[in-house]
């Protein structure tokens, strides 16, 4: 009998410790899961020797809670362009306290590099040390590749930096209002 009752008082005092986790963690579990996709892109013809970039941040549900667009001077690679955006769109999460998930790219070396624990060395070191920061200071995001064409809308708001030469942000704005057929 008394080793039963010490039972039930172990599940009680374990179902009020996972309360008080619960409650303690409240606004952490009732926040919407966010994405950031972002994109870094060449115009056709480089004359004016800029990139756009651009860069999304959804909820779990695939509503548009923020998003980027913005030119960048200089000339840069592939890869560094990729770091570049997502690293913009990081830090437009971190000015806004939004917590992200999860962030996807569509250049397989840049999600390695994230993701690596080890030493990065190159141009793109400090970008790199910069992003992992910043991915702990809006929540941890984990980084994976997507195909290019999953990039749709990053795409148009890299299109549309290149061809306006204007930095724009957006806040809860439905993708086709940003321009349609994305």
């Amino acid at each position: 009998m008394r080793l039963c009752l010490e039972a039930r008082t172990g599940v009680l005092k374990m179902l009020l410790l996972i309360l008080v986790i619960s409650l303690w963690n409240f606004r952490t579990l009732a926040m919407p899961f966010l994405h950031l996709r972002s994109l870094g892109l060449f115009p056709q013809r480089n004359e004016k020797e800029f990139i756009g970039i651009g860069a999304v941040i959804r909820d779990s549900s695939g509503r548009v809670v923020a998003a980027i667009s913005k030119p960048m001077q200089g000339k840069f690679s592939v890869e560094l362009g990729e770091l570049l955006a997502f690293r913009e769109g990081l830090l437009l999460a971190k000015r806004n306290n939004l917590a992200i998930f999860s962030a996807e790219v569509d250049v397989v070396l840049v999600v390695s590099q994230i993701n690596s624990d080890s030493i990065v060395l190159g141009d793109a070191m400090f970008l790199i040390y910069d992003i992992k920061e910043l991915c702990v200071k809006v929540g941890g995001c984990y980084c994976q590749a997507i195909p290019r064409l999953a990039n749709s809308l990053a795409h148009g708001l890299v299109k549309l930096a290149i061809s306006l030469g204007e930095e724009f942000v957006w806040w809860n704005v439905n993708p086709s209002c940003i321009f349609p057929g994305c």
